[in-house]
């Protein structure tokens, strides 16, 4: 941990005191729950902590914990502060400074802090869940008249509702806006938790909906230092949030640090003693929901201009990328034959760089080249693991109002193998579901690394990593794989066993170096303590 970690770990041993000694249900959520379970520990680059809570046991939380608040903390709340119009409650070091632009109108909020993550019940029936879903965002919207929250409002799963806002907006001008909004609450945010199935995060970035079910009864999980509480089955959430290869740490790239002014040994309040004497506040704030009533008037005009931009680079791309292909057809399905994955990612490379173009896979374009060519493509990611990329491009595919090929609805079929062996293994981790279906699996998908790295899985699950078959299949598939750091993981296991820990040591490494696995890299480091890349 960093110093920002080791001071938020503190607060979080507090709040999980106030929460035990009062019986309120939690959950670390986001990012902390996946470092909890992906690698024990905080995400590297994480400087927040995250905490699901449904209503119920939020509204018990805000009834206890001014009474419970250490020195130097507070509880900041919609109710209790002006001026904080976020729907997030959260748990302050007033000590600190973490000052993020979108907080700076109240003045609070501006330590660090641990946030809670409201969930409320989603109706049962799907007209008036899609009625709520409308709403939350709506709401969300509405309550902070300086920060545009709803994003990407004219993707094909949006709730957003353009002329709906504008109503209730003008209508919060008319009545008041805490009026409005606490017709909203009466109206749509009071349905009943003993008969809901789903939970919606009342958050407004986005819908994010949670199964009761995954939620459960939550179970303990090793966070740093000490146990905390996680869903009952986090993995399928993580799934849903972070999608197939949850499992796996992404490229420094893609890790989301927060934008803001960070301080641990100086007050915010020091910082914005300073401001105010260069600040109109007043002035500030009128500034910031004009800001704001422009951009939520121009934003849709603005994504569909992003889109339409995303639709003609694609265009442009379906013309040129066949040509930027310099090889036969034939020449490419033989080098899948060989396995040639490497070369095939190099040749193929025109066609992943536009349909991994950044708003072209936003608003989810199909690039329309011909279908063998989209074969080839996905082939070579499944064949690397990655078909969980594979997946996506498959789903623009399918958008299509051209039926898919024979190869692609055979890729289909192999994606849908993949994800559901990885269920098995990742989500369930269950090797008796797992090994129904790899004994069912088509001859032809036996010799893919997603079949041998689960086959490896289940078969030391079952006989232990010492047993003669776990040994040859591990032999077999490092020899048709040899830069796999998964299948690697299980040699360096066997040595492991047999005592040879200097030699295992040596493969580990390797093994960790040709994976992203947190998984993987969390149990090489509870067997060795060898520290991988992060986790």
């Amino acid at each position: 941990m960093d110093r920002v970690q080791q001071n938020l770990y503190k607060m979080l041993i507090e709040v999980d005191r106030i929460c035990k000694k009062h019986k309120i249900e939690y959950y670390l959520g986001g990012g902390s729950a996946l470092g909890a379970v992906r690698g024990n520990a905080f995400l590297p680059w994480d400087d927040d902590i995250d905490i699901y809570i449904t209503r119920n046991n939020y509204r018990k939380l805000c009834g206890v914990i001014q009474a419970e608040l250490p020195e130097g903390r507070s509880f900041i709340t919609q109710e209790n502060t002006p001026l904080h119009y976020n729907p997030i409650g959260m748990y302050v070091d007033d000590t600190t400074t973490c000052i993020i632009k979108s907080r700076l109108p109240a003045g609070k909020a501006c330590g660090q802090v641990i946030e809670f993550l409201v969930l409320d019940p989603l109706p049962v029936d799907k007209k008036k869940a899609d009625e709520y879903k409308k709403m939350m965002l709506i709401y969300t919207e509405l309550l902070s008249p300086y920060l545009l929250l709803a994003s990407n409002v004219i993707s094909r799963d949006s709730y957003w509702d353009q002329s709906l806002y504008e109503k209730y907006y003008k209508k919060a001008k008319q009545k008041g806006k805490n009026t409005v909004l606490k017709e909203i609450e009466d109206r749509y945010l009071t349905h009943s938790d003993e008969e809901c199935k789903t939970y919606c995060m009342r958050w407004g970035q986005r819908i994010l909906l949670f199964e009761k079910e995954d939620l459960g009864n939550a179970r303990d999980e090793l966070f740093e230092e000490r146990m905390f509480p996680v869903a009952e089955h986090a993995e399928r959430i993580f799934r849903m949030a972070y999608g197939d290869d949850w499992m796996y740490v992404p490229e420094w790239q893609e890790q989301i640090v927060h934008d803001a002014v960070k301080d641990l040994d100086i007050c915010y309040s020091e910082f914005l003693k300073i401001s105010e004497r260069f600040t109109d506040k007043e002035k500030l704030l009128k500034a910031y929901c004009r800001y704001k009533e422009k951009r939520m008037k121009w934003r849709p005009l603005r994504e569909q201009t992003e889109k339409d931009t995303a639709l003609a680079r694609a265009k442009a791309a379906e013309m040129t990328v066949p040509g930027e292909i310099d090889m036969p057809t034939a020449d490419l399905w033989e080098l899948l034959e060989k396995n040639s994955y490497t070369e095939l990612e190099r040749i193929l490379k025109p066609y992943f760089d536009a349909v991994f173009m950044p708003n072209i896979k936003r608003f989810s374009i199909h690039i329309a080249v011909d279908d063998e060519l989209i074969e080839i493509a996905l082939r070579t990611l499944i064949g690397q693991g990655k078909y969980s990329l594979a997946k996506n491009i498959l789903k623009r595919r399918m958008q299509a109002k051209k039926k898919l090929s024979k190869g692609l609805r055979e890729v289909e079929e192999i994606i849908r193998f993949c994800h559901d062996i990885s269920v098995a293994q990742y989500d369930e981790r269950n090797p008796e579901e797992a090994g129904k279906y790899l004994q069912n699996a088509k001859k032809s998908y036996r010799t893919l690394n997603e079949y041998m790295r689960c086959r490896l899985w289940v078969l030391a699950e079952k006989n232990g990593v010492l047993d003669e078959t776990v040994i040859t299949y591990a032999k077999d598939a490092l020899d048709r794989y040899p830069d796999d750091g998964e299948i690697r993981k299980y040699t360096a296991d066997i040595l492991w066993e047999k005592g040879l820990k200097k030699e295992a040591e040596s493969e580990y490494r390797q093994a960790a170096s040709h994976t992203r696995n947190g998984i993987v890299w969390l149990d090489i480091f509870k067997k060795t303590g060898i520290h991988t890349e992060c986790g």
